[in-house]
Protein backbone atom coordinates (compact mmCIF):
# COMPACT_ATOMS: atom_id res chain seq x y z
CA UNK A 1 0.00 0.00 0.00
CA UNK A 2 0.95 3.71 -0.75
CA UNK A 3 2.67 5.09 2.28
CA UNK A 4 2.45 8.75 3.24
CA UNK A 5 6.09 9.29 2.05
CA UNK A 6 5.23 7.97 -1.49
CA UNK A 7 2.78 10.62 -2.28
CA UNK A 8 3.70 13.83 -4.45
CA UNK A 9 1.64 16.33 -5.51
CA UNK A 10 2.19 19.06 -7.48
CA UNK A 11 -0.21 22.01 -7.81
CA UNK A 12 -0.12 22.03 -11.35
CA UNK A 13 -0.04 19.38 -14.06
CA UNK A 14 3.55 20.93 -15.31
CA UNK A 15 4.61 19.63 -11.74
CA UNK A 16 3.20 16.90 -11.62
CA UNK A 17 5.15 15.76 -14.75
CA UNK A 18 8.36 17.52 -13.33
CA UNK A 19 8.53 14.94 -9.97
CA UNK A 20 7.49 11.82 -12.28
CA UNK A 21 10.45 12.99 -14.63
CA UNK A 22 12.80 13.68 -11.77
CA UNK A 23 12.01 10.23 -10.14
CA UNK A 24 12.74 8.28 -13.80
CA UNK A 25 15.93 9.90 -14.68
CA UNK A 26 17.27 9.40 -11.10
CA UNK A 27 16.51 6.06 -11.47
CA UNK A 28 18.05 6.11 -14.70
CA UNK A 29 21.22 7.39 -13.11
CA UNK A 30 20.99 4.79 -10.75
CA UNK A 31 21.76 1.90 -13.17
CA UNK A 32 24.96 1.81 -15.42
CA UNK A 33 22.80 0.91 -18.55
CA UNK A 34 19.78 2.65 -20.33
CA UNK A 35 16.62 1.76 -18.34
CA UNK A 36 13.24 0.30 -20.01
CA UNK A 37 9.99 2.55 -19.07
CA UNK A 38 6.32 1.60 -19.77
CA UNK A 39 3.98 4.70 -20.45
CA UNK A 40 0.43 4.45 -20.56
CA UNK A 41 -2.02 5.78 -22.75
CA UNK A 42 -4.99 8.28 -22.20
CA UNK A 43 -5.05 11.76 -21.40
CA UNK A 44 -2.96 11.97 -18.44
CA UNK A 45 0.58 11.57 -20.18
CA UNK A 46 0.04 14.48 -22.47
CA UNK A 47 1.06 16.83 -19.77
CA UNK A 48 4.27 14.49 -19.25
CA UNK A 49 5.05 15.01 -22.82
CA UNK A 50 4.54 18.58 -23.24
CA UNK A 51 6.72 18.63 -20.13
CA UNK A 52 9.53 16.47 -22.09
CA UNK A 53 8.95 18.47 -25.38
CA UNK A 54 11.04 21.15 -23.68
CA UNK A 55 14.32 19.29 -22.54
CA UNK A 56 13.72 15.81 -24.85
CA UNK A 57 17.81 15.36 -24.41
CA UNK A 58 17.29 14.69 -20.49
CA UNK A 59 16.02 11.78 -21.89
CA UNK A 60 17.66 11.20 -25.30
CA UNK A 61 21.11 11.51 -23.31
CA UNK A 62 20.01 8.94 -21.01
CA UNK A 63 18.96 6.35 -23.60
CA UNK A 64 15.85 5.51 -22.11
CA UNK A 65 13.62 2.87 -23.99
CA UNK A 66 9.82 3.26 -23.77
CA UNK A 67 7.21 0.97 -24.12
CA UNK A 68 3.48 0.85 -23.57
CA UNK A 69 1.15 -0.38 -21.12
CA UNK A 70 -1.85 -0.72 -23.48
CA UNK A 71 -3.20 -0.32 -26.94
CA UNK A 72 -6.15 -0.70 -28.84
CA UNK A 73 -5.62 -2.49 -31.99
CA UNK A 74 -5.67 0.79 -34.67
CA UNK A 75 -2.90 1.94 -37.30
CA UNK A 76 -0.77 4.24 -35.39
CA UNK A 77 -2.42 7.50 -37.48
CA UNK A 78 -5.70 6.88 -35.55
CA UNK A 79 -6.54 9.58 -32.81
CA UNK A 80 -7.24 6.48 -31.32
CA UNK A 81 -3.22 5.03 -30.92
CA UNK A 82 -2.08 5.91 -27.96
CA UNK A 83 1.24 5.18 -29.24
CA UNK A 84 0.32 7.87 -32.49
CA UNK A 85 -0.51 10.20 -30.10
CA UNK A 86 2.84 10.12 -28.00
CA UNK A 87 4.21 10.19 -31.28
CA UNK A 88 2.89 13.15 -32.51
CA UNK A 89 2.67 15.30 -29.53
CA UNK A 90 6.56 14.24 -28.25
CA UNK A 91 8.68 11.33 -29.72
CA UNK A 92 8.61 12.22 -33.07
CA UNK A 93 8.70 16.26 -32.59
CA UNK A 94 11.60 15.57 -30.48
CA UNK A 95 13.36 13.28 -32.85
CA UNK A 96 13.66 10.48 -29.82
CA UNK A 97 16.03 7.64 -31.56
CA UNK A 98 13.41 4.93 -32.88
CA UNK A 99 15.32 1.82 -31.28
CA UNK A 100 14.51 3.27 -28.51
CA UNK A 101 10.61 3.07 -28.77
CA UNK A 102 8.61 -0.11 -28.68
CA UNK A 103 5.33 0.43 -29.60
CA UNK A 104 2.38 -2.14 -29.44
CA UNK A 105 2.34 -2.43 -33.25
CA UNK A 106 -1.07 -3.07 -35.19
CA UNK A 107 -0.97 -5.76 -38.06
CA UNK A 108 -3.63 -6.17 -39.91
CA UNK A 109 -5.07 -9.70 -39.60
CA UNK A 110 -3.50 -9.83 -35.85
CA UNK A 111 -5.71 -10.66 -32.79
CA UNK A 112 -5.67 -8.99 -30.03
CA UNK A 113 -4.44 -12.20 -27.95
CA UNK A 114 -2.11 -12.61 -30.57
CA UNK A 115 -0.99 -9.02 -30.69
CA UNK A 116 -0.65 -9.39 -26.93
CA UNK A 117 1.53 -12.43 -27.05
CA UNK A 118 4.07 -11.09 -29.28
CA UNK A 119 4.69 -7.93 -27.64
CA UNK A 120 5.46 -9.85 -24.43
CA UNK A 121 7.86 -11.98 -26.08
CA UNK A 122 9.61 -9.27 -27.70
CA UNK A 123 9.71 -7.79 -24.14
CA UNK A 124 11.26 -10.97 -22.89
CA UNK A 125 13.63 -11.36 -25.63
CA UNK A 126 14.82 -7.39 -24.63
CA UNK A 127 15.28 -8.57 -21.01
CA UNK A 128 17.30 -11.53 -21.77
CA UNK A 129 19.48 -9.76 -24.48
CA UNK A 130 20.29 -7.03 -21.88
CA UNK A 131 20.44 -10.07 -18.99
CA UNK A 132 17.96 -7.44 -16.95
CA UNK A 133 16.91 -8.77 -13.70
CA UNK A 134 13.13 -7.23 -14.59
CA UNK A 135 11.87 -6.12 -17.86
CA UNK A 136 10.56 -3.11 -16.78
CA UNK A 137 12.58 -0.56 -14.39
CA UNK A 138 9.44 1.57 -14.16
CA UNK A 139 6.24 1.25 -14.93
CA UNK A 140 3.89 4.49 -15.26
CA UNK A 141 0.39 3.87 -15.02
CA UNK A 142 -2.39 5.93 -14.88
CA UNK A 143 -6.02 5.56 -12.55
CA UNK A 144 -9.80 5.53 -14.46
CA UNK A 145 -12.68 7.54 -12.22
CA UNK A 146 -14.09 3.92 -12.03
CA UNK A 147 -10.92 2.50 -10.31
CA UNK A 148 -9.03 0.91 -13.68
CA UNK A 149 -5.32 0.73 -14.61
CA UNK A 150 -3.54 -0.19 -17.64
CA UNK A 151 -6.61 -1.61 -19.45
CA UNK A 152 -7.96 -3.56 -16.21
CA UNK A 153 -11.60 -3.10 -15.43
CA UNK A 154 -13.52 -3.66 -12.20
CA UNK A 155 -15.06 -7.07 -12.42
CA UNK A 156 -12.37 -8.62 -14.46
CA UNK A 157 -10.88 -11.47 -13.26
CA UNK A 158 -7.46 -11.14 -14.85
CA UNK A 159 -5.26 -11.23 -11.01
CA UNK A 160 -3.54 -14.11 -11.86
CA UNK A 161 -2.99 -14.12 -15.69
CA UNK A 162 1.04 -15.83 -16.02
CA UNK A 163 2.40 -13.37 -18.78
CA UNK A 164 2.86 -9.99 -18.92
CA UNK A 165 0.24 -9.04 -21.89
CA UNK A 166 -2.60 -9.80 -22.38
CA UNK A 167 -5.76 -9.08 -24.06
CA UNK A 168 -8.79 -7.51 -22.42
CA UNK A 169 -11.64 -5.48 -23.50
CA UNK A 170 -13.17 -3.00 -22.08
CA UNK A 171 -16.47 -3.47 -20.97
CA UNK A 172 -18.05 0.28 -21.51
CA UNK A 173 -17.47 0.08 -24.89
CA UNK A 174 -16.49 -3.18 -25.68
CA UNK A 175 -13.20 -2.16 -27.53
CA UNK A 176 -10.36 -5.43 -26.89
CA UNK A 177 -7.03 -3.86 -26.27
CA UNK A 178 -3.59 -4.68 -25.46
CA UNK A 179 -2.82 -4.31 -21.51
CA UNK A 180 -0.23 -4.85 -19.47
CA UNK A 181 -1.10 -7.71 -16.96
CA UNK A 182 -0.87 -7.90 -12.96
CA UNK A 183 2.17 -9.88 -13.03
CA UNK A 184 3.43 -7.33 -15.76
CA UNK A 185 2.78 -4.53 -13.41
CA UNK A 186 4.22 -6.16 -10.35
CA UNK A 187 7.19 -7.44 -11.49
CA UNK A 188 8.29 -4.26 -12.13
CA UNK A 189 10.23 -2.48 -9.13
CA UNK A 190 8.72 0.46 -9.43
CA UNK A 191 5.79 1.54 -10.42
CA UNK A 192 4.50 5.45 -10.71
CA UNK A 193 0.55 6.32 -10.58
CA UNK A 194 0.05 9.35 -12.46
CA UNK A 195 -3.71 10.82 -11.11
CA UNK A 196 -5.07 14.29 -12.36
CA UNK A 197 -8.19 15.92 -11.89
CA UNK A 198 -10.41 16.46 -8.63
CA UNK A 199 -13.18 14.39 -10.94
CA UNK A 200 -11.10 11.36 -9.86
CA UNK A 201 -10.45 12.46 -6.18
CA UNK A 202 -13.47 10.12 -4.72
CA UNK A 203 -12.07 7.33 -6.54
CA UNK A 204 -8.93 7.85 -5.47
CA UNK A 205 -9.70 8.07 -1.51
CA UNK A 206 -11.40 5.23 -2.18
CA UNK A 207 -8.10 3.21 -3.72
CA UNK A 208 -5.99 4.85 -0.75
CA UNK A 209 -8.24 3.57 2.03
CA UNK A 210 -10.45 0.75 0.94
CA UNK A 211 -12.96 -0.17 3.30
CA UNK A 212 -14.35 -3.38 1.77
CA UNK A 213 -12.47 -6.45 0.11
CA UNK A 214 -14.29 -4.84 -3.36
CA UNK A 215 -12.57 -1.73 -2.84
CA UNK A 216 -9.32 -3.92 -2.49
CA UNK A 217 -9.76 -5.61 -5.84
CA UNK A 218 -9.99 -2.57 -7.62
CA UNK A 219 -7.54 -2.56 -10.60
CA UNK A 220 -5.35 0.51 -9.29
CA UNK A 221 -5.47 -0.61 -5.15
CA UNK A 222 -4.84 -3.91 -5.95
CA UNK A 223 -1.29 -3.04 -7.83
CA UNK A 224 -0.39 -0.48 -4.85
CA UNK A 225 -0.94 -2.77 -2.62
CA UNK A 226 0.77 -5.56 -4.75
CA UNK A 227 4.04 -3.86 -5.90
CA UNK A 228 7.05 -3.93 -4.37
CA UNK A 229 7.60 0.41 -4.52
CA UNK A 230 4.40 2.28 -5.71
CA UNK A 231 4.43 5.69 -5.86
CA UNK A 232 1.76 8.55 -6.23
CA UNK A 233 1.66 11.70 -8.48
CA UNK A 234 -1.12 13.73 -8.32
CA UNK A 235 -2.38 17.30 -8.11
CA UNK A 236 -5.05 16.06 -6.20
CA UNK A 237 -4.52 17.16 -2.30
CA UNK A 238 -4.54 13.65 -0.32
CA UNK A 239 -3.14 11.94 2.63
CA UNK A 240 -3.34 8.52 4.49
CA UNK A 241 -2.98 7.81 7.88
Amino acid sequence: MILTKNIHTGETRSDVARLITERILSVADSHDRPIHVALSGGFTPQSLFEYWLERPDELIRRRIHFWWVDERMVPMAESESNYGNAYRTFFGVANYPRELLHPIEYVEGLTTAEAAERYGAALEQSRAAEARQHALDVVVLGMGDDGHTSSLFPGQDLYRVGQHYIASVNPYNGVERVALSYQGALESPLVLFHVLGAAKRAMLERVLRPKSPEDRMLPAAYVMEQAPVAELYTDIAVSIP
